[in-house]
């Protein structure tokens, strides 16, 4: 067992939009939503140019555990973000994007924009926790974090300036893969 610190996810999580067919020009926020924390990458050609972790998570959220200074320092971070005078595209990553992304009728590679997941949102909140599970089949350990982390999703694209985002359907396990994969390579034989 690992504990990875934030930087260190999102340095594996990194490593998976490398292989991906991204515009080498286009500016992206990396977007991560845990339930303790919330990551961001400002990424351009693979390299990344900044980069944040704040403990804001779908778990702190739901129980009303998350500090207003915490959200203060990521409005601040996601401002500077929104200044920059090249678009930015969001790529959301997490098992909670990736339930909204599907409820959406997405398909890989197509973007998600800010409209559709407040939409997604608004329908999920109208079901109670237990219709989440039973008519939305919905697993419990997500009925109950999806709404918050639609909530830490879209104020992040709010406050960075960001109307769409990519959904890859690579996570932080492939990360991790490709990560060590990479690392034997480098061993001499």
């Amino acid at each position: 067992l690992e504990i990875l610190s934030g930087e260190e996810e999102a340095e594996a999580l990194m490593t998976n939009f490398r292989t991906q067919r991204l515009d080498e020009e286009q500016h992206y926020l990396f977007i991560d939503v845990g339930g303790g924390s919330t990551e961001f990458s400002l990424i351009r050609n693979g390299e990344r140019l900044a980069s944040k972790s704040f403990k804001i998570g779908t778990v702190r959220e739901l129980h009303g555990k998350v500090d207003p200074n915490e959200w203060k320092r990521l409005k601040r971070f996601a401002d500077r973000i929104a200044s920059r005078k090249e678009k930015v595209i969001g790529i959301g990553t997490g098992g909670n994007i990736n339930r909204i992304y599907k409820e959406a009728g997405k398909t890989q590679m197509s973007l998600l924009t800010i409209e559709e997941i407040s939409k997604i949102r608004d329908y999920m909140h109208a079901f109670s926790y237990e219709e989440r599970i039973h008519l939305l089949k919905l697993k419990p350990d997500r009925a109950d974090v999806i709404i918050p982390a639609a909530d830490i999703y879209l104020d992040s694209m709010k406050h960075a300036g960001i109307s769409e985002m990519i959904v890859p359907k690579l996570g932080l396990s492939d990360g991790l893969i490709l990560r060590m994969f990479n690392q034997m390579q480098k061993k001499p034989k």
